[in-house]
């Protein structure tokens, strides 16, 4: 399966191929060169190596996240990667908190379903990670970390998360609403 993004009404789930997703900032999506080589003479130090006849990527950078979130410096600024496993991932704004919850769903009987609990995900507690994403723009591209940041600019495969300019912390929960149901969460609060 390619990766994809599929809406329904206002909602955009990204799927990877089978990588780890990246969220960057629109004024530094044009620097990720996902699995394409570095360039100017960069050079990239990973224990990961999706192919051992290339030099290290940007890619392998991403899949060398170990945990739920990392964040990679990205040309002069930074990029985070959802780790631990690709999951289809929806962002929902919150826009009287000044962020919103990125949501990657572990499983779930259907998509009513889906979007009925993550229409209604109650107060959680929210652990901090060490994880900050400035955006000057407010725009924040989610997409597949094995696609370069002009080839999603190009392509469109995936989504634009819109927040208002400035710097997010973000927190992370897992969530089991239900037997069938479990998502992990990400909220992204103003600092």
């Amino acid at each position: 399966m390619n990766a994809e993004a599929h809406e329904a009404e206002d909602w955009i789930w990204v799927i990877s191929n089978g990588g780890p997703l990246l969220l960057v900032a629109e004024e530094f999506v044009h620097a990720w060169l996902g699995i394409d080589p570095p360039r100017d003479g960069r050079v990239i130090r990973t224990r990961f190596r999706w192919s051992e006849s290339s030099p290290p990527c940007d890619y392998d950078r991403a899949c060398d996240i170990n945990d739920f979130l990392g964040e990679l410096p990205v040309g002069k600024g930074s990029a985070v990667v959802l780790g631990d496993e690709p999951l289809p991932t929806v962002w929902r704004p919150c826009p009287n908190a000044g962020g919103g919850v990125l949501a990657r769903c572990r499983y779930v009987e259907s998509d009513e379903d889906g979007k009925r609990l993550l229409d209604r995900v109650p107060a959680l507690e929210f652990e901090l990670s060490s994880c900050q994403l400035e955006t000057q723009s407010g725009r924040v591209a989610l997409f597949d970390s094995a696609v370069s940041g002009a080839d999603f600019l190009s392509q469109g495969a995936g989504a634009w998360l819109q927040l208002p300019p400035g710097r997010y912390r973000i927190g992370v929960a897992e969530w089991k609403p239900e037997p069938d149901a479990a998502f992990l969460l990400h909220h992204f609060e103003a600092v």
